[in-house]
């Protein structure tokens, strides 16, 4: 399951490297599309991703490699994280200095975003506490 996580984030950014435009484009019809062709984009596009994302997690909680986590959420997450720097290619001089993304910058952007969703942004023990402190919050 962490091996299929990884090549998928990899392969969403390397798409939207190659085309920037697709996440968009597939939005825009899905938004802007009569309702029998926004159910049909949904079903070739976003469906599958949902089904495969519902299998890994599956997967990886049964590998005792996920925690249990919501398929759908982690959909969002995943390509909002992947898709986001080539939708907001304006603001590369701001963020990282740089006038366009490089191939260089696609490979680290890989490994950040597998990374991020890998280990998130706290410290072990810290994700620790955390965690547990927001499952209270929430229950």
């Amino acid at each position: 399951a962490e091996q299929k996580l990884r090549i998928h984030i990899g392969g969403i950014i390397n798409t939207y490297y190659r085309s920037p435009y697709v996440n968009r484009l597939i939005n825009y019809m899905i938004v802007r599309g009569d309702k029998a062709s926004s159910e049909r984009v949904a079903k070739i596009f976003v469906e599958p991703m949902i089904a495969a994302y519902r299998a890994i997690v599956a997967q990886g909680v049964a590998e005792g490699a996920f925690r249990p986590l919501d398929p759908g959420m982690l959909y969002y997450s995943v390509v909002g994280a992947c898709e986001h720097i080539f939708y907001a290619g304006y603001s590369l001089p701001t963020t990282l200095g740089l006038s366009e993304l490089t191939d260089q910058v696609r490979q680290q952007y890989v490994q950040h975003v597998v990374d991020l969703v890998f280990h998130g942004v706290l410290g072990r023990s810290e994700a620790a506490g955390q965690a547990a402190a927001a499952v209270t919050r929430i229950s």
